[in-house]
């Protein structure tokens, strides 16, 4: 069972979403629309694209805003400096598609990085079902 006490959320987002069902299934709908979501919009990555994501992910400590995805392109030139090129073959041009996706394809490469870390082990197979790879 999952709980959560969010006046300002269900005031503010599940509320006026809600007609015939509780907020709790209101709630339910939307966390599936959510993943369903990430999904179908995680963009296809090489398998070095996908470990420099990982990387740059497991090294920022404010993932856990909404907002923090947005940056992701950010994150990953800034990567480009510290060793990002030589470790993973990560280029300005790979910056750039990031910095062209939208916010969903973001979130949903920030999830499949955050389910990659969440793994009891980080393995390539894990890599392969966390990320859609090419």
């Amino acid at each position: 069972m999952i709980q959560f006490n969010d006046v300002d959320l269900e005031r503010r987002e599940i509320a006026p979403r809600t007609s015939h069902l509780s907020a709790s299934l209101t709630a339910k709908r939307d966390l599936e629309r959510y993943y369903l979501a990430l999904q179908q919009q995680l963009p296809a990555l090489t398998e070095s694209e996908a470990m420099a994501i990982c990387d740059v992910c497991n090294s920022w400590a404010a993932w856990d805003s909404p907002k923090s995805p947005a940056y992701l392109w950010a994150e990953l030139e800034d990567a480009l400096t510290e060793g990002l090129t030589e470790k993973w073959g990560i280029t300005q041009a790979f910056v750039e598609r990031i910095k062209a996706m939208s916010y969903i394809e973001r979130v949903a490469l920030v999830d499949a990085a955050e389910r990659f870390w969440a793994s009891p082990d980080h393995s390539h197979e894990t890599l392969k079902t966390v990320f859609r790879l090419v």
